[in-house]
């Protein structure tokens, strides 16, 4: 199984990268003055893309958290990566810890 997999906007200059480990999913937007966004897949309730005019956004709705926007994707890219994120959030050893009270 492959551990890690790169999503690139379209953009040619400073693209939006999403990376997508088997803990986390890192999006790193071209301009240098953002930092990184880290993800753990524990975090993510919810993922969905939208698609407007053959243009695709990838937004990752976090429990503890905003959503995390990542755009300008071709729209196979943002499903592909939207299904692996789902893939890999919904694995045994991705999901949270039951809390004790």
């Amino acid at each position: 199984m492959q551990t890690q997999a790169r999503f690139r906007s379209i953009e040619a200059i400073e693209p939006t990268t999403i990376t997508i480990d088997t803990e986390r999913v890192v999006i790193t937007h071209g301009d240098h003055d953002q930092p990184a966004r880290v993800v753990p897949l524990a975090d993510i309730a919810k993922v969905k893309v939208r698609v407007l005019l053959g243009i695709a956004t990838l937004l990752l709705k976090t429990i503890h958290g905003p959503t995390i926007v990542a755009d300008l994707l071709l729209p196979e890219d943002a499903r592909a990566a939207a299904e692996l994120i789902e893939q890999r959030a919904a694995a045994p050893e991705s999901s949270p810890t039951a809390a004790v009270a």
